[in-house]
């Protein structure tokens, strides 16, 4: 007797600081509970042990997997989807992310030099995986290994075109969602949103005058403009040319990486 297939499977990417926590808020009115497993790197009960240990009691209902993770992650449970990410800027995201980290705890690298212009550009080195070209490494699935910048965007706009359902950036953050929206109805079976709940937003940063200030320094924006060349042309050609798989190819897609 021929297995069956595998039921449809969303890997939705949270890249940090682009409205991913709103998002996850969201989709639990989209998806029961049993049918979405978290999986963050580094936190316990959410890594990838926890996530086949989820995955062994939930498999027939399981639908999406959320949460900071490289593209491949999904190998764990031995099963392939599709893939979906929303980017923001990059100078946007890192100095948001620095500010977010340094408020949140101040014994982290990011809180413990009091100069946090400095403490930044510390950061912002090679091999440094949350601050070296990370949504390009997200979606190509690649560590901090020794590949150039060049190799990494191309291997991460490959990666886009062949697996990737959905990959927006945070400019038209309602259109992105709804196409999230069909995605998740369509293809993995999940409930349409209420219209009278109101699409998310990305949180506003716990200290805005440090962002703002960041923001502002020409030596932070020339260190990120030069350290993170991969996401910086990732984004702008998705910020050019979103890339939506229209909805009526949405199972073809699933089948697709399936086969794959």
């Amino acid at each position: 007797m021929a297995a069956q297939p595998s039921p449809p499977f969303l890997c939705l990417q949270h890249l940090p600081r682009a409205g991913g926590s709103s998002v996850r808020e969201w989709l639990s009115r989209m998806l029961p509970p049993e049918c979405i497993v978290d999986c963050y790197w580094g936190v316990p009960r959410k890594s990838l042990e926890y996530v086949l240990w989820q995955y062994n009691w939930h498999a027939p209902q399981w639908r999406c997997l959320f949460g900071h993770f490289i593209f491949g992650t999904e190998r764990v449970i031995e099963r392939k989807g599709v893939y979906a990410i929303l980017v923001r800027e990059p100078v946007k995201r890192l100095i948001s992310q620095f500010a977010f980290l340094r408020a949140r705890d101040p014994c982290s690298p990011e809180g413990t030099d009091p100069d946090p212009e400095r403490g930044l550009l510390t950061q912002l080195r090679p091999g440094n995986f949350q601050y070296d070209n990370l949504i390009s490494r997200m979606i190509a699935g690649i560590g901090p290994i020794d590949v150039t910048q060049h190799e990494l965007a191309a291997v991460a706009v490959r990666r886009v075109r062949e697996r990737y359902a959905l990959a927006a950036t945070t400019l038209d953050y309602p259109l992105a969602l709804t196409h999230l929206s069909d995605l998740i109805v369509n293809v993995i079976g999940g409930r349409a949103p209420p219209e009278s709940h109101p699409f998310p937003h990305i949180n506003s940063n716990p200290d805005p005058e440090l962002v703002s200030f960041l923001g502002s320094s020409p030596r932070v924006i020339q260190r990120i403009h030069e350290t993170q060349q991969a996401d910086r042309h990732l984004y702008e050609k998705l910020a050019e040319r979103p890339h939506f798989v229209p909805r009526v190819c949405g199972e073809a897609t699933v089948a697709r990486a399936n086969d794959q």
